[in-house]
C-alpha cells in the first residue's frame, strides 16, 4: 500500500483501465456488481500490485449504505479518493416502436440513477482531495442521434453528459473537474462473429474496435494534474466512427 500515490476508484466500464493504471503509479478500487466479479478481477492482479488494488461489491439492495461502506474502506486502506471514472447501464437495443413507456421509464434510471448515485456519495472525498477528477463515459449515440445502443440507452448517456457539466460548474472551486469520454464500438470479453465485426470495422475511419489500450491512456489523462484546465468536456473516443 503507497498512501502518497493518487488513488482512482473505477466502475463498469471504465474497469478495463484497472491494469493501466496501477502500471501508472495509482491505487485502484474497483466496484463490481457480484462479490464472483470482484473475486475474478482481484484475482488478475500481479502480485506487484495488489498492495494498490482493492475490488468491493456494491449491491442494488441497501446501494447507499454499501457505497458508504466501501468508500470508508477506501480512505482507510489509501488515505483519500482523488479521481473516479464510471461508466454502466443496461444495453436494450430496442427503439420507439419496440419499447413501452413502463419498459423505458424502467431502463432510464439504470443509466441515470447510476452515474447520479456515484458522484454524490464520492465528492466529499473529492472535495477533500483538492484535485479531484470524475470522469463519466458515454456513448456518442448520445450526440450522434443514432441508437446502435437503443433509445433508452441514447438518452441515458445523453443525460449523463448534463449532469457531468453541472457536477463541473459546481464544484471547480474545489479544484474538482469532471468530464466524459464518449466512446464507441468497445471490445469486451464476448468474442463478435468475424462478419459482424469486420461489418463494424468498417464504418471506423481508423479501421478497428477500439480496446482498453485505446482508451485507458485518454482516461488516464483526464485523472491527472495536467488536465486541470479541461472541465465540462466530451472526449469523444470513437475512432472517427462520429465526427461533430
Amino acid at each position: 500500500m503507497n498512501i502518497h500515490r493518487r488513488t482512482i476508484m473505477v466502475n463498469g466500464v471504465a474497469n478495463m483501465s484497472t491494469r493501466y493504471m496501477l502500471e501508472k503509479g495509482y491505487n485502484v478500487a474497483l466496484f463490481a456488481h457480484s462479490q464472483e466479479q470482484a473475486d475474478a478481477m482481484s484475482s488478475t492482479i500481479p502480485q506487484e500490485y495488489r498492495d494498490n488494488f482493492r475490488a468491493f461489491f456494491v449491491g442494488r439492495e441497501d446501494r447507499e449504505a454499501s457505497i458508504t461502506r466501501c468508500l470508508e474502506d477506501i480512505k482507510a486502506a489509501f488515505g483519500g479518493l482523488d479521481v473516479v471514472a464510471t461508466g454502466a447501464g443496461q444495453n436494450d437495443l430496442r427503439n420507439f416502436e419496440d419499447l413501452s413507456e413502463k419498459e423505458f421509464t424502467q431502463l432510464l434510471p439504470n443509466h441515470i440513477f447510476g452515474a447520479y448515485s456515484i458522484m454524490k456519495h464520492t465528492l466529499p472525498l473529492l472535495k477533500e482531495s483538492g484535485s479531484g477528477r470524475f470522469i463519466n463515459f458515454t456513448y456518442i449515440e448520445s450526440m450522434s442521434g443514432r441508437f446502435h445502443n437503443g433509445v433508452a440507452g441514447a438518452a441515458g448517456k445523453a443525460g449523463i453528459i448534463a449532469l457531468t457539466r453541472n457536477y463541473a460548474l459546481a464544484y471547480a472551486k474545489y479544484g474538482i473537474t469532471a468530464n466524459c469520454i464518449a466512446i464507441g464500438a468497445m471490445k469486451t470479453l464476448l468474442q463478435l462473429e468475424p462478419d459482424y465485426q469486420k461489418a463494424i470495422e468498417s464504418r471506423i475511419p481508423v479501421g478497428h474496435i477500439a480496446t482498453a489500450d485505446d482508451i485507458a491512456p485518454i482516461l488516464h489523462f483526464l485523472a491527472s494534474e495536467e488536465s486541470r484546465y479541461i472541465t465540462g468536456a466530451v472526449i469523444n473516443a470513437s475512432g472517427g466512427a462520429y465526427m461533430d
